[in-house]
Formats: structure tokens, sequence, C-alpha cells
């Protein structure tokens, strides 16, 4: 029996422009840009079967969570 295949990561940002009360999707490599805008409130969907994606975009709201990184390591509840 042959494994699962995933997707690769998937990234989803939509700003919220408070301003002009409008909506508009925008890609990983506009993160940066739409956090230091004032006038958005940023919404961000991130699905990857690898945490390190999660990591990624947590770093970029200076948040260092050094515990995900224990996800793919099998635990006893």
């Amino acid at each position: 029996m042959s494994q699962p295949q995933f997707p690769s990561a998937v990234f989803f940002g939509l700003c919220f422009d408070t301003k002009n009360k409008e909506s508009r999707p925008f890609g990983k490599e506009q993160l940066a840009d739409n956090l230091h805008n004032p006038d958005c409130f940023v919404w961000i969907d991130v699905q990857s079967p690898d945490i390190g994606e999660v990591n990624d975009v947590l770093g970029s709201f200076g948040i260092d969570l050094k515990l995900v990184s224990h996800f793919g390591t099998p635990e006893v509840l």
C-alpha cells in the first residue's frame, strides 16, 4: 500500500482595507507589506504537511514557537 501524497504548502492572504472598505487577496511575498499597512486587517490561511511553513509565517510576526518542531514525532497521550 502506498503512502498518501500531500500537496505542497498553500498560502492564502486577504487584506481587509478598513479605509476604503475593500478586500484583496495577496501572496506570501506581499505579507510584510500588508502587515505594515495600518489600513489593512490581515487574514492568513496556511495549509501544509510541514509545520515549518507555519513557523515561517509566524516568524513574520516575531513569534518563535520551538515546540511546534515536534509535530512529526509520535506522541502518547
